[in-house]
């Protein structure tokens, strides 16, 4: 799975990509009329100025306790939006099915033609994906489409082989076997993401009736930590993995795909060497994903794209 980009450190929202003590020096240097430009530095001046209104904005919506604000102050931005969610949801891993009005809320925010910079999208758009997959929604495929193309352009495509075996994940269980395995031959080419394809296929293949494909990722992720070594202690998983698919009741769907598609995933694991991550431009899933072309991708949020009551919180401040 793609990692969180966000802080360690206290946030309002667990989609929030700046910690509150970030957020809070930029507001305290603004309240102080301190030069913007001399706090956290490696944030544009653009940014920041959106960054204070936003978070002046959601104190508007929230009150010290935390409950929510009166019903005719309407969160207005994306992060408002993604504050006010985290308050109908449960902390632990939601299911947003439950919760149709934070659901609502997070799509706005799915939607928004603008990234804000108090936001990280990529789990946002993964968990929206989960919802829908959890009804065989293949809109699912839209929204992990949308986090791939977020990944390329915001994070030069740092975990775009790892996001693009989220939709491969995806695209199986709806029944897609030649894209979804396509989607993963694409992936194993890439040496580095090589492993991470071998533990997806040994853990996640026997359910969707792949055993024969499962055991053979899971040959292969063994054989590359010997090559490799085991430093995340993977070894256990992938021995286990093994038993439990050859003792699955069901198997034989490797016949419902596409034998070529089949046997170039094969191929693929047979050449992966799993060396370490690097940067992902050259991994051209588009080929084999060619929605992700015409798949929107968000814009760098500018002080102008907030609405004006949200604007006017931060009169002071000027590019």
């Amino acid at each position: 799975m793609a990692k969180s980009r966000g802080s360690t450190a206290k946030r309002l929202t667990r989609y929030q990509a700046l910690s509150d003590d970030v957020v809070g020096e930029l507001r305290v240097a603004h309240r102080r009329g301190d030069d913007l430009r001399r706090v956290v530095p490696w944030l544009s001046m653009e940014s920041k100025r959106v960054a204070i209104a936003e978070a002046a904005h959601a104190d508007r919506l929230t009150r010290s306790e935390g409950s929510l604000a009166a019903d005719d102050e309407l969160p207005e931005t994306d992060y408002g939006r993604a504050v006010v969610a985290e308050r109908l949801l449960p902390e632990d891993a939601p299911d947003l099915r439950l919760h149709a009005e934070a659901q609502a809320l997070l799509e706005q925010i799915g939607t928004s033609s603008a990234a804000s910079p108090l936001l990280d999208y990529e789990p946002l758009y993964r968990d929206l994906a989960e919802a829908r997959l959890l009804d065989a929604d293949r809109r699912s495929i839209d929204w992990l489409l949308r986090a791939l193309a977020h990944n390329l352009t915001f994070h030069r495509g740092d975990d775009a082989a790892y996001i693009a075996v989220d939709v491969a994940s995806a695209l199986l269980q709806l029944g897609d076997l030649d894209q979804g395995l396509a989607v993963l031959t694409r992936v194993a080419t890439r040496p580095e993401a090589g492993l991470w394809v071998c533990r997806f296929m040994a853990t996640g293949f026997g359910v969707l009736g792949l055993v024969d494909l499962g055991l053979k990722g899971t040959r292969c992720g063994l054989r590359l930590l010997d090559e490799l070594g085991d430093p995340e202690e993977l070894r256990d998983d992938f021995l286990m993995a093994q038993f439990e698919l050859l003792s699955s009741p069901v198997r034989g769907r490797e016949a419902d795909a596409d034998p070529a598609i089949v046997g170039a995933l094969e191929r693929a694991l047979d050449a992966s060497d799993g060396r370490s991550p690097t940067v992902e431009r050259d991994l051209a899933i588009e080929d084999v994903l060619p929605d992700l072309r015409t798949t929107p991708v968000k814009r760098v949020m500018r002080f102008s794209d907030l609405p004006e009551p949200v604007q006017r919180l931060l009169p002071s401040v000027r590019p």
